[in-house]
């Protein structure tokens, strides 16, 4: 069997072989050959005429042999940097909205100027014994009319939140027997793509509460300082965190 160092062996059974700093060995059998398999290359060529690139290969190399890990982040549309400051805005539906109403981002209208702005959760509930009936009429149940909430950005519905339908859990209490023996619940609240504003845009958001319950409205996300201004991933990438 042929290894490809000499003293492979030695490491694999623990016995001291020499291991060489750096994180990647040279290559012993092409070092047994002159310039290498193909010969020196170009690069190499060049730098052995230029003293300055022959010092910037050396110190490209000495860093690459020396670096042993990379620190890697998500995107800052994906998770939250360092620098990011939580914001949520929080509210009780009791009426139908019809004119849009505007949504605080840490109480500013809009995304503040140097700032960019991720929504990550969105969460809208109707309570118990939404119109006193025993089943809720928050989809269209029973006939009645479906209570949508619609998010906008820059009075422009957003994509896939232009009509958004409650989640509930209901239990209601009967005159005899186990109290909220009669008990329902709706679906779960929907995964969501993080929503990515820039500075000056605006959030609002409509909604038909038709009938008497309880209806709420949770909005979370937040705020990081500009460190690239570039649309797209090349700006949230390129952010220091």
């Amino acid at each position: 069997m042929r290894f490809p160092t000499p003293d492979l062996q030695q490491r694999l059974l623990g016995n001291g072989g020499r291991v060489p700093s750096g994180l990647f060995r040279p290559n012993y059998y092409r070092q047994k050959r002159r310039g290498g398999i193909g010969g020196p290359s170009s690069l190499a060529a060049a730098a052995a005429s230029d003293p300055v690139l022959q010092m910037q290969l050396e110190a490209l190399r000495a860093m690459l042999r020396d670096l042993t890990n990379i620190n890697v982040r998500q995107p800052s549309h994906m998770a939250p940097p360092f620098r990011a400051t939580q914001f949520l805005f929080q509210t009780y539906l009791q009426a139908t909205n019809v004119e849009p109403v505007a949504i605080p981002i840490n109480g500013n209208v809009a995304v503040p100027v140097g700032t960019n702005a991720v929504i990550y959760w969105i969460d809208y509930s109707i309570g118990a014994a939404f119109n006193t009936t025993l089943t809720v009429p928050g989809w269209g149940e029973t006939g009645a009319g479906q209570l949508p909430v619609t998010l906008y950005k820059n009075s422009q519905a957003i994509p896939g939140l232009s009509s958004l339908l409650p989640r509930y859990t209901m239990g209601v209490q009967l005159t005899s027997g186990a109290d909220f023996l009669v008990q329902q619940r709706g679906p779960a609240a929907v995964p969501l793509i993080p929503i990515t504003l820039q500075q000056g845009d605006a959030l609002s958001f409509t909604n038909n509460v038709g009938g008497t319950g309880e209806a709420y409205l949770q909005i979370a996300g937040y705020t990081y300082p500009i460190e690239v201004d570039g649309d797209g991933i090349r700006g949230t990438l390129a952010d220091r965190g």
